[in-house]
């Protein structure tokens, strides 16, 4: 297993709030609403006695904004991730994930894809790319292609051909928001611990 640099994710709260996210605690239970809107065909989520866990804080802010417990902003939060993932050298059933949105009611007029603002998804990669480029500086952003032909994707932000985050916009129930990764550990350091070994 490897070691979560829990150092580094408190160093990474700490840059998304200089740059205008509010921190904000948010629960690892949810429900299946919330869950089943990220989720990938084919995956199921993972449950305790309590309901279904999160997959990422996306879906704890969606929830939290779904019952009346979180205005449109920006936020930042620091929860474990619980997928239902094939483990394998990148993968695992449980891990570590700063995660940011930009959430806005529909009914406010926000422009663009989904009523959100297609800048604000290229904005917060570059956000989190200066944060990953502190550390490695040969981190990029690339444009992910969608299945679907009228589908713009999303943006990934990746080292040495390994993603270290991803970066899109959702709606639903009145809802639009930009999401991305702030930071996801054990992935970035095991990222980096990469391109150290290769020769």
């Amino acid at each position: 297993m490897n070691k979560i640099d829990y150092a580094l994710i408190s160093q990474a709260i700490g840059y998304y709030e200089q740059q205008g996210f509010q921190y904000i605690e948010v629960p690892w239970v949810v429900d299946d609403h919330a869950v089943n809107l990220t989720l990938p065909t084919g995956h199921t989520a993972m449950r305790c006695m309590d309901g279904p866990l999160v997959g990422s804080a996306e879906q704890s802010f969606f929830y939290m904004a779904r019952e009346g417990r979180l205005p449109a902003g920006r936020y930042v939060a620091a929860s474990p991730c619980f997928r239902d993932d094939k483990v394998d050298a990148w993968h695992q059933r449980t891990f570590f994930k700063v995660e940011l949105i930009d959430l806005v009611e529909q009914d406010m007029g926000w422009p663009g894809c989904f009523g959100a603002d297609a800048m604000l998804e290229r904005e917060m990669a570059e956000i989190a790319l200066a944060f990953f480029q502190r550390f490695e500086p040969s981190a990029i952003i690339e444009r992910v292609p969608g299945p679907n032909v009228s589908d713009r994707g999303h943006l990934d932000i990746t080292l040495g051909g390994v993603e270290l985050g991803s970066y899109g916009e959702r709606a639903s129930l009145g809802w639009s928001w930009t999401y991305g990764t702030g930071l996801a550990e054990p992935r970035f350091s095991m990222a980096r611990n990469a391109l150290i070994r290769q020769p």
